[in-house]
């Protein structure tokens, strides 16, 4: 899985009742620029899939927890944390339809449960918490108060310039 050097560096970084470190990786779903990140962590290095599933096989979520549940069946226990919702433009937490268009309905929400039961709330670049209509003022990576949000929006400016023009 994401190849067993990631699963070797886990388990050489544990120093146990000091550290833990997990065999983990980043599920990124970027619909419209819109980010739908989960971080995928495995409860035992020894017991990992030899492939990840990523946004190439899907850009659902609710595929990735398909897979997840299938990775369950084989023996592998494993646990989806989303973060970055305040960049998701309300996609990571939707109220009417899933990804696909299809309602919310109870099979949803207890896949959702099952998989993901646990959400990153703040970080550097912002909090998850709010939503700008509620509160304007907060750091929200649209905010002109979030400078931390100026320097990675001029980056991934300057990024996109480099890789469009040739020079990246």
């Amino acid at each position: 899985m994401c190849g067993n050097a990631n699963v070797q560096i886990a388990d050489e970084a544990n120093e146990q009742g000091k550290f833990t470190a997990f065999a983990a990786y980043e599920w990124t779903s970027t619909p419209n620029s819109s980010n739908m990140h989960r971080n995928i962590f495995f409860k035992d290095s020894a017991k990992v899939p030899e492939v990840p599933f990523s946004s190439f096989d899907s850009q659902a979520p609710e595929d990735l927890w398909a897979w997840m549940d299938e990775q369950r069946k084989k023996g592998i226990e494993l646990l989806a944390i989303s973060h970055n919702a305040n960049l998701s433009d309300g996609l990571m937490y939707p109220t009417e339809v899933d990804y696909k268009g299809r309602p919310i309905d109870k099979a949803w929400a207890d896949a959702r449960e099952r998989n993901e039961r646990l959400t990153e709330i703040k970080q550097i670049k912002g909090a998850s918490e709010t939503h700008p209509l509620l509160s304007p003022t907060t750091n929200s990576p649209t905010s002109k108060s979030c400078p931390i949000c100026s320097v990675i929006r001029r980056a991934a400016s300057r990024i996109f310039q480099a890789a469009t023009s040739g020079t990246l």
